[in-house]
């Protein structure tokens, strides 16, 4: 039991940092070759990152994926 308890810390120590999702460079190319017909610059990757990470409202985000995935009645 100990052993579990202790693993189970250590997992969410762990898990605490873990990243859920991410926006990769490949990603915006992939966008901009479909949208404008051809790669972003480096300084257009650095704005777009910009404006992405300014307009991207995560918590809205992730409440609506938990409210549209997660069951709360189990919890009353």
């Amino acid at each position: 039991m100990l052993y579990w308890l202790a693993t189970q810390a250590a997992l969410q120590r762990r898990m605490k940092n873990e990243i859920i999702y991410k926006i990769t460079t490949e990603g915006v190319q992939e966008v901009a070759l479909k949208e404008i017909g051809r790669e972003l610059t480096q300084e257009e990757i650095k704005t777009v990152g910009r404006v992405v990470s300014d307009n991207l409202v995560w918590y809205e985000v992730v409440a609506d994926a938990i409210n549209a995935n997660v069951r709360t009645e189990d919890l009353l």
